[in-house]
């Protein structure tokens, strides 16, 4: 969990970082005690943020979180809104963080951008004329299916979670070319799918998988294999994300600006 106050809507505090308790009430506690900490004695106007997991319609509750799941079907939203003492916004982390890098990261400049995130999951959301992209249910570019022969999907493939599943390591672990090539191969289907579905004017990669220290896919090569799998995607520009673990609080600020600031 990150968290952090702004008065202005255009800087904020030094980010709180603290683990994720396993339970959704002993979260509660510690979002509480975060709460406090940070404002002391200022009012809250107003919460935003981004959470990992598929929201109901009116987002507030959610209906859908692998790596969460003592939080699905609980009142987040009525239960944030009682911590803070003020209304609360609160969508798909990877939303949140595509606004980030679209509006002070890699994406800054153009007006459509496609984020992709490849770490534990793999996720995705757009970012059009610096606003958030409207969708019916949830935007689940992890979720197109790559493997006809067995049906799996891109994040069962290439997800960190995948790569333990498939190698019996972690990605940073995994030092092996031969294996890496293969990963890029089947993350550039996905990417190329994403770029034809959505038309950006530039993708952002993201996540650990991308961004991280240790071994890890490179930019340069999956560009190389996705141009390969069709001549439109010459047209589509592919770039490291560059926010880092912040990019959430980015994320969050951007739409607070937005929702209360502007």
């Amino acid at each position: 969990m990150r968290f952090a106050v702004t008065e202005d809507c255009v800087e904020c505090t030094t980010p709180k970082i603290v683990e994720t308790p396993g339970t959704y009430e002993a979260s509660l506690a510690l979002i509480k005690d975060s709460v406090k900490e940070l404002a002391g004695d200022q009012p809250i106007k107003a919460m935003v943020g981004g959470i990992a997991g598929t929201f109901d319609d009116d987002k507030s509750t959610l209906v859908r979180a692998p790596h969460l799941q003592d939080w699905v079907g609980k009142s987040i939203k009525k239960d944030f809104e009682e911590i803070a003492g003020a209304p609360v916004e609160i969508d798909n982390d990877t939303a949140v963080i595509s606004l980030g890098e679209a509006l002070a990261g890699a994406g800054r400049g153009y007006d459509i951008v496609a984020y992709m995130t490849v770490s534990t999951g793999v996720g995705g959301s757009r970012v059009v004329d610096g606003k958030m992209d409207e969708k019916s249910q949830s935007f689940e570019v992890g979720h197109q299916i790559i493997d006809d022969d067995e049906g799996k999907t891109l994040e069962q493939l290439v997800s960190g979670t995948a790569m333990k599943e498939r190698f019996g390591k972690e990605g940073y672990e995994i030092e092996d070319p031969e294996i890496w090539a293969e990963l890029t191969k089947e993350l550039a289907v996905g990417v190329h799918n994403t770029l034809l579905h959505w038309s950006p004017d530039v993708l952002v990669l993201g996540g650990s998988m991308v961004t991280g220290k240790g071994p890890c896919f490179d930019i340069e090569a999956l560009k190389k294999e996705v141009n390969e799998l069709s001549p439109l995607m010459a047209n589509f520009e592919i770039k490291k994300a560059e926010l880092g673990d912040l990019n959430g609080i980015y994320g969050a600020l951007e739409w607070a600006k937005q929702l209360h600031h502007e």
